[in-house]
């Protein structure tokens, strides 16, 4: 289902079906609601009711509040959808926790998004998860196929619904969505006031979905698949931090993180326990599938051979016990990690020195 509602000051023109009016010239909202979802089909029928008001009519969108002239948003309408123009992400700090709400997924009668971290939190990469979610999104939806070809590579058809319970990876760790009522009253009034939500309040008529907000919530501990959940992604959001800096401070480039259940090979060596000063070479290839993290992980011998007979598969998170190596599970395949002498050494790609990394968590 899509739904979309909006907000201005009159005169109204007859409404188009499916939409529906209500109020009087000074304050009119326009609802509309309509059983598919092909969002950029909706927008065009928007677009072509707002072309009829008054060019420099001041519109709020009543999902992400956002207010633009109508000449702006018939513009906007028009194009193909992007997560700059269909979602709005905020936040605001209070009681020593960052706040953050996606705003706009009840346009696609789903629940918006709020996520819950530590006040000290990178607030760069709290956007940079709610930009990656709503993008996600975003690209299940589908375009007519002359609209998708000017704008480029887009799905076909329709991707399946989301699992919303189903726990997923934002790097190497697991964060799924937890329902509305893991949080009281009480935050969700500071949630509201802190972030100014007042738009939605006249959001919904009859025939609309108002889900309650989702909560982001993250594993305790990535690496067991039968782990608790907590409120919040506050670690995993500072992992992926701390990897971003990581490539920065070494001129690397960042890529996607594997997650802690993908797939790492290891020599017969270091198979059986990692420890926080075991000697070890790692290094990343081109992933051979989908649940392969790329990384490869050998003891220091040079005379124990290094081949199918000794390779042992097993989670990248085995790898973890030793402190300071996930923040180098982000770089680029080519990079080799050596941990020795209570140093971490690193090879760039194509590069034949080391040098010790002084500026590593270890």
């Amino acid at each position: 289902m899509i739904q979309l509602s909006y907000t201005f000051a009159g005169p109204a023109p007859p409404p188009l079906a499916p939409l529906r009016i209500r109020g009087d010239g000074e304050s009119v909202q326009l609802t509309g609601v309509w059983p598919h979802r092909d969002l950029f089909a909706a927008r065009r029928q928007l677009a072509a009711y707002f072309a009829a008001l008054v060019p420099d009519t001041f519109v709020r969108c009543n999902f992400t509040g956002r207010i633009e002239p109508a000449r702006a948003l018939v513009e906007a309408l028009t194009a193909p959808p992007t997560v700059a123009s269909v979602f709005e992400a905020r936040h605001a700090v209070a009681d020593d926790h960052l706040i953050a709400r996606l705003f706009g997924c009840y346009q696609l009668g789903e629940s918006d998004v709020v996520v819950i971290a530590d006040a000290i939190a990178d607030v760069a990469e709290v956007y940079r998860f709610l930009t990656a979610w709503a993008s996600f999104r975003l690209a299940s939806l589908t375009a007519p196929p002359a609209e998708a070809a000017r704008a480029g590579p887009r799905p076909a058809v329709s991707q399946p619904e989301p699992a919303w319970d189903r726990p997923f990876p934002w790097g190497y760790w697991l964060v799924s969505f937890a329902d509305h009522d893991v949080a009281d009253d009480d935050f969700w009034a500071l949630c509201r006031d802190r972030l100014r939500a007042s738009h939605l309040r006249e959001a919904f008529d009859e025939r609309m979905a108002a889900p309650a907000p989702k909560v982001v919530i993250e594993a305790a501990d990535p690496a067991d698949p039968d782990t608790a959940y907590v409120i919040g992604a506050t670690r995993a959001l500072a992992l992926s931090s701390r990897q971003r800096q990581t490539a920065a401070r070494l001129g690397a480039t960042f890529a996607t993180c594997p997650s802690a259940h993908d797939a790492a090979g290891y020599c017969d060596r270091v198979a059986d326990g990692i420890g926080p000063e075991t000697p070890l070479f790692a290094y990343r290839e081109p992933a051979r599938g989908a649940l392969d993290s790329g990384w490869r992980f050998a003891c220091l011998d040079p005379d124990h051979r290094h081949d199918a007979d000794t390779l042992r598969i097993a989670p990248l998170s085995r790898a973890a016990a030793m402190p300071g190596l996930v923040d180098y599970l982000a770089l680029s395949p080519g990079w080799v990690i050596t941990r020795e002498d209570g140093a971490f050494w690193l090879n760039a790609p194509g590069q034949a020195e080391s040098h010790r990394d002084a500026g590593s968590a270890a």
